[in-house]
């Protein structure tokens, strides 16, 4: 089953049987094809990581993990944030993330023009794309096409 990456956040986190935390936000690796891991936190407590394969279970309503969190490693990926087309001309900021919740693979990224368009639900969907070679901070994210969400769906239906 897929799901939006930003549904992750505020879900509570399992490990036997006991609450750990609740997701702050879930890290794609810098290829923003695979979810990495998850920022958790209990409380006031410090955040938590919990790596991907250290995920047991995404759920509808939780997340079951196999480990117990850790220490947030030092060196996470910067988060992808601008779609641009192989031409260098921007298309908009990436505002989410497709995931298969079985293999936490990224499916897609949600793009929005602006602000307005993201809050009027107005997103296109990148199914194709690479990370610009030689862009400072490494998150110029570069495709060509751009998907509507029927579209998204059709390509997507049966893959998981």
């Amino acid at each position: 089953m897929l799901m939006m990456l930003d549904q992750l956040t505020g879900m509570p986190v399992v490990w036997q049987g006991k609450l750990v935390g609740m997701v702050e936000h879930g890290v794609t690796d810098a290829q923003a094809s695979q979810l990495m891991g998850l920022i958790i936190r209990h409380g006031l407590r410090a955040a938590k990581w919990v790596p991907s394969h250290g995920i047991s279970l995404i759920g509808r309503h939780c997340i079951a993990i196999a480990i117990p969190p850790g220490k947030i490693p030092l060196q996470l990926p910067q988060r992808v944030s601008r779609m641009y087309r192989d031409d260098g001309s921007l298309l908009g900021v990436v505002t989410d993330a497709v995931i298969c919740m079985e293999t936490c693979r990224i499916k897609a990224l949600e793009i929005s023009e602006s602000l307005a368009g993201r809050i009027l639900g107005q997103h296109r969907y990148a199914v194709e794309y690479h990370i610009g070679v030689g862009v400072p901070g490494g998150n110029r994210v570069v495709t060509n096409t751009l998907l509507t969400l029927a579209e998204l769906s059709s390509r997507l239906e049966g893959h998981g």
